[in-house]
């Protein structure tokens, strides 16, 4: 069972969130440095504006549990475009269906806002959360690049 939330539980993530960059380190080809000192405070910042700016965000757990894994989303209903912020499954708990029942109900979730474009950004490097995500029927549209100074 999947359990929904509004963002005023964002703290409770914390942890997970961690392992997630974490996880980013291990996979990401350029910028390991740079999830290394990405500070969960920031990713906050960056929700609050997004918030300001007339964003719902969820944060969807397994069975009301904050300790196995989480999927965010924002979405602007005027707008009706959103974004898959991040999901993780802890590793130990992955191959089981865990994010796949994360993502269908962030998804129906945002069908049944009327959200018609969605967007997530993926790690270079992280094959398979791109695999994940083409089965949802996401496919590259454009390519970002960094340069960090």
């Amino acid at each position: 069972m999947i359990s929904v939330h509004d963002y005023g539980q964002i703290e409770q993530i914390r942890n997970l969130w961690q392992e997630l960059m974490k996880s980013n380190i291990r996979t990401s080809v350029y910028f390991a440095e740079y999830f290394r000192t990405f500070q969960f405070e920031t990713r906050r910042e960056f929700l609050e504006q997004k918030i300001r700016e007339g964003a719902a965000v969820r944060i969807f757990t397994l069975n009301d549990d904050w300790h196995d894994g989480f999927c965010l989303i924002s979405y602007h209903t005027i707008r009706s475009s959103a974004d898959i912020e991040m999901i993780f499954v802890r590793e130990e708990l992955r191959g089981q269906g865990h994010g796949t029942a994360l993502m269908n109900a962030a998804m129906d979730t945002l069908r049944q806002n009327g959200i018609r474009t969605i967007a997530v950004n993926v790690t270079h490097g992280n094959d398979g959360a791109i695999r994940f995500y083409e089965k949802y029927g996401f496919k590259p549209f454009s390519l970002e690049m960094l340069c960090l100074t």
